[in-house]
């Protein structure tokens, strides 16, 4: 976890929480919604373990890549197909 000042106790509960449910069980996040009436130091340090760790890990630039892969696919079948976008 990257130091910001001083955090809570329970923003680094959460924060660590989040990174260790994102390393273990990656399929969680991807229907994940942010449960409502939570304490919002809760969520935004959850999603912060979840980000810290595909930083760690190059997700994110992993991702980005299928994202702009996808999009140039994608313009080449409706090229194939007689429909510009």
């Amino acid at each position: 976890m990257e130091e910001k000042g001083n955090v809570s106790e329970d923003y680094k509960k959460w924060f660590n929480r989040g990174y260790h449910l994102r390393s273990t069980m990656p399929e969680v996040f991807e229907n994940m919604t942010v449960p409502k009436g939570e304490p919002k130091e809760i969520t935004e340090a959850f999603e912060a373990g979840r980000k810290q760790f595909e930083k760690d890990f190059g997700y994110e630039k992993q991702r980005e890549e299928f994202r702009n892969r996808m999009k140039d696919q994608f313009k080449n079948n409706d090229k194939e197909h007689g429909r510009g976008r």
